[in-house]
């Protein structure tokens, strides 16, 4: 009995220090409650600019390759990301169990993440005109972009579908 007294307390306690939630915040009226008045201007006259003294300039951007993707940048972000395999596995295939902890995924695999972007990077099947950009192979830093696009891409697969293990579309 004495548990049960104490139980109830316990829950009158809650209610107890149950606060409603504030009042919402009032509709505005549908027609304004005055006309708006014209002000006084703060200067006699208009501002002008002058025009710029030099053309902008234009640099190409690292992105503006186009087509297929050289062979040698393809190789060299192929052969960083296996090497990063287990932990790529371990970081980023990962989904959530309704229990909520993190699993490996089941849907989502490592060898089957290195095949579509091989397809997407030679041009074979969806990539045949629109390919993936994993650097443009001659620059020092090209293997660098390729992989910053990579990462890019599988943070959004992340938040998309992998976490959730889902392979359509979510409408949230």
């Amino acid at each position: 009995r004495n548990d049960t007294f104490q139980r109830i307390l316990n829950a009158l306690q809650v209610a107890r220090n149950f606060r409603p939630p504030p009042k919402p915040t009032p509709m505005p009226s549908p027609v304004p409650t005055e006309n708006p008045t014209q002000g006084m201007p703060t200067t006699g006259f208009p501002t002008t600019l002058d025009p710029p003294t030099d053309p902008p300039t234009f640099t190409a951007s690292p992105t503006t390759l186009q087509g297929r993707p050289p062979d040698e940048a393809v190789i060299a972000a192929e052969e960083k990301l296996s090497r990063s395999e287990a932990r790529f596995a371990e970081l980023v295939l990962r989904s959530e169990h309704p229990s909520g902890e993190s699993w490996p995924s089941y849907l989502y695999t490592f060898r089957g993440f290195q095949s579509a972007l091989g397809k997407m990077t030679s041009g074979v099947g969806p990539g045949e005109k629109n390919f993936f950009y994993v650097g443009d192979g001659y620059s020092s830093n090209s293997v660098e972009y390729g992989l910053v696009n990579i990462a890019a891409f599988v943070a959004q697969g992340v938040v998309q579908s992998i976490q959730v293990d889902a392979c359509d579309e979510n409408n949230w």
